[in-house]
């Protein structure tokens, strides 16, 4: 209930907050606002990532692959990524690996203005079929039936 509720937790404190910094959506709203729109469009792309991811699973995933104007191609990831990083919209966990997550409000609020849900949906499936996903998953159930 309490996690559910954490976008909330700032409109009723007593704070002499200015009004985008009324609730954390505001705040998460007003950072989001101030983003490129390639910031805007990979950081809504990342929220399908529940846990870190690397470089490539962004490249593979967050990348327009038959990038033409106006899209997030894989030589941009990077790029933008680094953007997001300076913005404090995306941390990394591990600079040796370069492993990044994105705080779970924030993955919240970038999956609400993801835009085009057939887009995200298809972005999901392309992160669950990634090989080394499917190598893992394949493991799991040959070791589930040799139990």
């Amino acid at each position: 209930m309490r996690l559910q509720q954490r976008f909330d937790l700032l409109d009723h404190a007593q704070l002499a907050a200015t009004e985008r910094h009324s609730t954390l959506s505001d705040l998460v709203g007003w950072s989001f606002n101030l983003l490129t729109v390639e910031e805007q469009t990979l950081f809504s792309r990342l929220a399908v990532f529940a846990g870190g991811f690397g470089l490539d699973a962004a490249e593979g995933v967050c990348a327009d692959h038959d990038a033409g104007d106006g899209t997030l191609g894989t030589a941009s990831v990077a790029r933008v990524l680094a953007g997001l990083v300076d913005k404090s919209m995306v941390q990394v966990t591990d600079a040796e690996i370069g492993r990044y997550r994105v705080l779970e409000p924030l993955r919240e609020y970038g999956r609400a203005h993801a835009g085009d849900r057939a887009d995200v949906s298809r972005r999901h499936v392309r992160h669950a079929t990634r090989p080394r996903l499917r190598q893992l998953a394949c493991r799991v159930l040959v070791d589930a039936r040799a139990q």
